[in-house]
Order: C-alpha cells, then structure tokens, then sequence
C-alpha cells in the first residue's frame, strides 16, 4: 500500500522521474506490482504526455497477462 501511495503522490505532482525510480527498487527487491500500481504509472505517464513510456508499460502489462 505504501508504494501506490508514493508512486501516486508522485505521479500528481510531476515527478515521474522519481516514480519510475520506485518502480526499480520494488522490482530490485522483488516486489511484483499490483494492477493499481501499474494503472498510477500508467495514467502518470499518459497526463505528462510521456506516451511511450505509458505505452511500454502497457506492453508490459499485456505481455505478463495482466
């Protein structure tokens, strides 16, 4: 719970760089993301105008079956 709450406060406020900073760590230690995660980034992405980035975690959700 802690994550979404950092990765959306993040996200609303235009620090995208730090979020998908987060995304890493969670990942570094193993830490699989839930699909409310991934919509945060997602929706993150898409409102900064960061298209492929929001599309390549699409891919990704897609790809992992999601």
């Amino acid at each position: 719970m802690t994550y979404s709450i950092l990765l959306d406060r993040f996200c609303k406020h235009g620090h995208l760089d730090e979020a998908l900073q987060l995304l890493k760590e969670m990942q570094k230690r193993k830490i699989e993301p839930n699909i409310i995660i991934d919509n945060i980034l997602i929706q993150g992405m898409f409102i900064a105008g960061k298209l492929e980035v929001a599309k390549e975690l699409f891919s990704k959700l897609y790809m992992d079956g999601k």
